[in-house]
């Protein structure tokens, strides 16, 4: 005899709230294009011989580029709604924060202040983007 029990039920996943979906593709598709910025000066100075290592160059413009990647996936995860978005959109922004605070520090203070901006305005989309789906059928 087996003790077959009930399987439990199981949380809905949650969904992105109608008003977080084009501020995460906001949020994400600047911090793409920032990515993409970056890379394109640093193709600029690879041009120039601006640098004293260009294997450190090419490989800075690819982690760049990947990074690219997945912020662009992120964002057309925001426009179409899915709930997977919300969670590197928050722990990335988090991971914004001392980088805002780095450009404080190096007295680039507009700099900072729109990171730190970007970050803050990321990491709350993040948290309160997402709802606990409600299954129309229930009774709550």
């Amino acid at each position: 005899m087996t003790d077959e029990q009930p399987a439990a039920p199981q949380r809905p996943d949650a969904e992105i709230e109608p008003w977080a979906r084009p501020l995460g593709a906001g949020v994400t598709g600047a911090l793409t294009l920032a990515l993409l910025g970056l890379s394109g000066f640093y193709i600029y100075e690879l041009a120039i011989g601006a640098s004293d290592s260009p294997v450190r160059v090419v490989m800075s413009m690819v982690l760049f580029l990947v990074f690219a990647a997945g912020g662009a996936a992120m964002t057309r995860a925001w426009l179409l709604g899915r709930s997977w978005a919300a969670t590197p959109t928050l722990v990335i922004c988090a991971l914004l924060l001392p980088t805002a605070w780095s450009f404080f520090q190096a007295d680039e203070r507009m700099i900072g202040a729109v990171v730190g901006v970007v970050a803050v305005a990321g990491i709350w989309i993040g948290w309160k983007g997402r709802s606990a789906s409600h299954d129309p059928d229930s009774a709550s």
